[in-house]
């Protein structure tokens, strides 16, 4: 019981906020405090969402490959992003090999710019800077 945060296997956020094997339809999502529907009309929890991290790297449970997430889980989740490990990508430690500090992983998910960077696993900054995006400084 209790707010479903933790998706394994398959699982979502059903109508009742609570963990259910099944996909749940898109407008129960409405109904759902802090939920947004995923590329696959599965209702997840904003927490998953808002983390910076591609969550479709590590479970199926996921999806947010799609230009509906594109300003936010995409460009952790884009698979022309070549980043060895993707869940470096958008975790607020700048890592500046040319593999994740690039246009096709949003300049390492913005870790790399100080105007860009969210502070998530790591605090903002504590690798340093390494701004090569035009657009952010």
């Amino acid at each position: 019981g209790g707010d479903c945060y933790c998706p394994t296997s398959g699982e979502s956020i059903s109508c009742n906020g609570l963990c259910s094997s099944s996909p749940v339809s898109t407008p129960c999502c409405t109904s759902v405090p802090n939920t947004t529907v995923d590329c696959n009309g599965i209702c997840q929890s904003n927490l998953w969402v808002s983390n910076k991290r591609c969550e479709s790297n590590y479970s199926t449970a996921f999806n947010y490959n799609c230009a509906a997430f594109e300003g936010d889980e995409f460009g952790q989740c884009a698979s022309n992003c070549s980043a060895p490990i993707k869940g470096f990508v958008g975790d607020g430690y700048c890592d500046s090999a040319t593999t994740y500090n690039s246009a096709e992983c949003l300049y390492d998910g913005g870790d790399c710019c100080q105007s860009t960077c969210v502070s998530s696993v790591f605090t903002c900054g504590v690798a340093g800077y390494s701004c090569i995006n035009p657009n952010a400084t």
